[in-house]
């Protein structure tokens, strides 16, 4: 073992997350202003847990540092409509025009994520990064993936941190190593097109 074993506790966060769910003109004016001055943000975007990559859809984005977080939740610029959410994405946005109001929100949005003046951090960012172009033909770049990060300290020291042991290197491992509590990941793969976002997906 290349870490010592330690009792791990759960992650409570504490205070609660202070989230706004960006959804009219009024709270995406608040994030574009927490963009315009945080030039380093936590980013994610959560998908539907398909096999096939080509069927995949993203439900949610979300920027923000420990202090504050932007929740969008793409449906609410489809008018709540699930089959639009589907269409509208995928083959590099080609019919992103179908949903013209997440067509704005995304142009308005790539002023960030298609800058090295925002830089956007988060884990196997690589996933963000297909997801944001094969979805919606956007070519995010500035970009820091702390598991390319942690595979850099590691890097050839083998065993247990082989570069190939994925394990190693996810966000659940990484948090276990460094802050010794333990973050609960089952909700990731719970996101679909229907229905509300629940409080504990959103959080």
């Amino acid at each position: 073992m290349i870490i010592a074993e330690r009792e791990l506790t759960p992650l409570i966060l504490t205070p609660p997350p202070n989230i706004t769910r960006v959804r009219d003109a009024e709270s995406e004016q608040k994030l574009f202003d927490f963009l315009d001055k945080t030039k380093e943000f936590g980013f994610d975007v959560e998908t539907t847990p398909t096999k096939d990559f080509f069927w995949r859809r993203m439900r949610s984005m979300q920027f923000g540092t420990f202090t504050e977080q932007y929740v969008i939740d793409l449906k609410d610029y489809c008018d709540g409509n699930s089959d639009l959410l589907f269409n509208c994405q995928g083959n590099y946005g080609i019919s992103l025009n179908k949903a013209p109001k997440l067509q704005v929100l995304l142009q308005n949005l790539t002023k960030y994520l298609c800058s090295n003046e925002w830089v956007k951090v988060g884990v196997n960012l690589g996933f963000e990064y297909e997801c944001l172009y094969w979805l919606f033909g956007i070519r995010a770049y500035g970009w820091y993936d702390c598991m390319l990060a942690e595979k850099c300290l590691y890097a050839g020291l083998g065993g247990e941190a082989s570069l190939k042991n994925y394990e190693f290197y996810s966000m659940g491992s990484m948090f276990e190593r460094y802050f010794g509590k333990t973050i609960d990941k089952t909700l990731q793969t719970s996101f679909t097109l229907e229905g509300e976002l629940s409080q504990d997906q959103i959080e």
